[in-house]
């Protein structure tokens, strides 16, 4: 027979109404049993009134719905649409192709540009709505994204974006990328 350990046995007392009776007793085994129901040898176990607890109202849920943030000087809309945030990313060579949301287009002279874990991937300076990164390892990453001006300033930043990058273990023989001669 299995053991009842001391959470169980306190969430089974909890259920019971107040001011209710339990009954404890040990078999042969050495198995401890409770029960509402009297049992020869057992010892009787009067439930007192449980301290009330109060606890803190909850608070809601950010949502997780892309939205835009600081966006200013002509762009009505920036954000990144793919990956979406909590999203998956199922590529063995651990591509990501990262798109954008612009509204109204790139102006001439402004470039995205994009961080990885908080760090700017120096390929990512582009003039387009999408840019492919590579050799993303697995595990969980976070993208940003700003809109520069010519000069380097800021005009838009688009919220983070949390994904999951899945990749095959390299340890697997027919996984292993080719080794150039």
């Amino acid at each position: 027979m299995k053991r009842i350990t001391a959470s169980a046995v306190l969430f089974l007392l909890a259920a019971l109404p107040v001011g209710a009776v339990v009954y404890k007793w040990t078999d042969e085994e050495g198995g401890v049993h409770f029960s509402d129901n009297p049992h020869p040898g057992a010892k009787r176990l009067d439930l007192e009134q449980p301290p009330a607890v109060s606890l803190p109202p909850v608070e809601e849920a950010p949502s997780t719905a892309p939205q835009t943030s600081l966006v200013t000087k002509g762009y009505a809309q920036f954000g990144i649409a793919q990956p979406q945030a909590e999203a998956t990313v199922r590529n063995n060579p651990g591509t990501v192709i990262v798109r954008f949301r612009i509204e109204p287009e790139l102006r001439d002279g402004d470039r995205i540009r994009v961080s990885l874990d908080g760090q700017p991937v120096d390929a990512a300076a582009l003039s387009g709505a999408a840019v492919e990164l590579h050799e993303i390892v697995r595990g969980t990453h976070t993208l940003g994204a700003v809109i520069e001006d010519a000069m380097g300033g800021v005009v838009a930043r688009a919220d983070p974006v949390t994904f999951y990058m899945h990749r095959p273990s390299v340890n697997i023989p027919a996984n292993k990328p080719p080794r150039l001669p």
